[in-house]
């Protein structure tokens, strides 16, 4: 449903942009109110400093956050429409490829964060960094974080027309 070259929405939470202010809202269904404020790219949300070769995987570079803010909110937009029936959806694959945190929605509900966050369900300020580094280890021959979201809890997530899968990015 949702792939590498996906249109994306990101945002660099400042006072400026409105996002330090900004409520949970972003990560629902609903456009937040400062989405003129959001740069547009394709997934694939980051940036390369340390020179393990992920430039190639990178479509929407964040690297003004470097130094300045821990953290992106990514919004991406996806439809499911008759050829995605959500009653024929057994299950999403989520292939995480993270430095260092993150929390995943879909459609404002919470389905994966990272363990170097707060507790699963509680609220992480935008300005928060992680408990500790996590790597990505693509680099040395690893592998992306495999997260499976099962039919049922796909149920109750998943609507007919447009949805949002999000996520809070932590670095």
């Amino acid at each position: 449903i949702v792939d590498e070259s996906n249109e994306a929405h990101a945002l660099i939470p400042s006072i400026e942009n409105g996002g330090a202010d900004i409520d949970l809202e972003w990560k629902d269904v609903d456009a937040p109110e400062n989405l003129g404020e959001w740069i547009y790219g394709e997934s694939g949300i980051g940036y390369e400093r340390s020179g393990s070769n992920y430039r190639s995987l990178i479509n929407l570079d964040v690297e003004e956050m470097a130094g300045y803010n821990p953290s992106v909110f990514i919004r991406i937009p996806f439809i499911v429409d008759d050829t995605t029936d959500p009653q024929l959806i057994n299950e999403l694959r989520l292939l995480m490829r993270y430095d260092d945190g993150f929390i995943a929605y879909l459609n404002g509900i919470e389905v994966a964060r990272s363990y170097n966050l707060p507790e699963p369900g509680t609220f992480v300020p935008f300005d928060f960094g992680t408990y500790y580094d996590h790597e990505a280890s693509l680099y040395n021959g690893g592998f992306p974080e495999s997260i499976i979201i099962d039919s049922l809890s796909l149920d109750s997530m998943l609507i007919d027309g447009p949805n949002i899968f999000a996520v809070q990015l932590h670095n």
